[in-house]
């Protein structure tokens, strides 16, 4: 999220400065105040839902212990990463530059990482004995495998469409000024 927040560039410095209108969100609070943190965590709440119920109502058991428990915990955990990565460049200001993606996929690749190694090593298996070959069994369970797709599609899809409107019907003053300022844009 550093990076992305850290090295993007939505318009030229001098762009910037030239449309004085692009500050006037910030006085307004119109990018943070009550009703967006509202829907934040509405969304947070929708996400964190979804992420669980997929894995557990597709596969999962309540009786904790047993391998088809921790299949399914480890599903729904692994789509709280996915819902949130991909939430990242849902919102991204230029999703598809090199400062959203490297990152996201990064941060996916370290968390892969994670999992082989509390899955497969004797490391992990002293952390968590319980996870012991888990990744493996997510991969080649057909239902299993099926909830990491469904469960960010479902979260996500609100926020897609949300997004979409966002860009489309209701661009913001940086959406307008960027798009006008491309090398490629119509005038």
């Amino acid at each position: 999220v550093l990076f992305v927040l850290g090295f993007d560039r939505d318009v030229p410095d001098a762009v910037a400065c030239s449309h004085p209108k692009l500050y006037k969100v910030g006085p307004r609070r119109a990018l943070f105040n009550r009703i967006v943190f509202g829907k934040w965590m509405a969304y947070a709440v929708l996400h964190g839902c979804v992420a669980w119920l997929v894995p557990f109502v597709m596969v999962g058991t309540s009786e904790y212990g047993v391998p088809k428990f921790w299949i399914a915990s480890t599903a729904a955990f692994t789509n709280v990463i996915h819902i949130t990565l991909l939430k990242m460049v849902i919102v991204a200001e230029n999703p598809f530059r090199y400062v959203t993606i490297l990152p996201t996929f990064g941060a996916w690749f370290m968390f892969v990482a994670y999992l082989w190694g509390i899955g497969y090593t004797a490391l992990g298996w002293s952390v968590q004995p319980n996870m012991k070959y888990i990744p493996e069994n997510i991969i080649m369970q057909g239902n299993v495998f099926a909830t990491l797709i469904l469960g960010p599609v479902i979260a996500l899809a609100l926020d897609t469409v949300e997004r979409l409107v966002q860009l489309f019907v209701f661009p913001t003053e940086l959406q307008k000024v960027g798009s006008s300022t491309r090398p490629n844009a119509k005038t």
